[in-house]
């Protein structure tokens, strides 16, 4: 499978990108066809409870989840775009979290050789932001509220 399909050539559907996402990650990792059958039924749940959307940037879709009590979201990124378009994809996803009154936003499931993006991400938004490294992937938490306690 391809690793990335730039989306200035080419824009694909949340479901492509869905397919190519899990099955890129399981190709990785060596994963089984149960283990990869059990990933897209885990997605299916997630995706049918009410307070969880989704968006599409580019290549990119954010699977959110929010609590607007909290003001926090979620998001599990599925990627098929460049290196570059991602990080850009992030930071707009970010933006429009802010800009809907989400305060602070933890990406999940997050491949480890992903470093290099969320470092990038961190410089264009200038924001509290942490990345670390749980179990076999990456958490990042990004804090816009006055506390900043990231």
């Amino acid at each position: 499978m391809k690793n990335e399909i730039d989306s200035s050539q080419k824009k694909l559907s949340y479901p492509i990108i869905f397919n190519h996402a899990i099955v890129k990650k399981a190709e990785k990792e060596g994963d089984s066809k149960e283990e990869v059958a059990k990933t897209f039924l885990s997605l299916e749940n997630f995706l049918s409870q009410p307070d969880v959307k989704t968006y599409q940037n580019n290549n990119t879709v954010f699977v959110v989840k929010t609590n607007q009590n909290t003001k926090t979201s979620m998001v599990i990124p599925f990627n098929a775009d460049t290196r570059a378009n991602y990080v850009n994809n992030i930071v707009n996803a970010v933006r429009k979290l802010e800009q809907e009154g989400i305060e602070k936003i933890v990406f999940s499931k997050i491949q480890q050789d992903m470093t290099d993006v969320f470092s990038a991400v961190k410089d264009k938004i200038g924001a509290n932001m942490r990345i670390m490294k749980v179990k076999d992937s990456l958490l990042c938490i990004i804090d816009f509220s006055a506390e900043g306690n990231v």
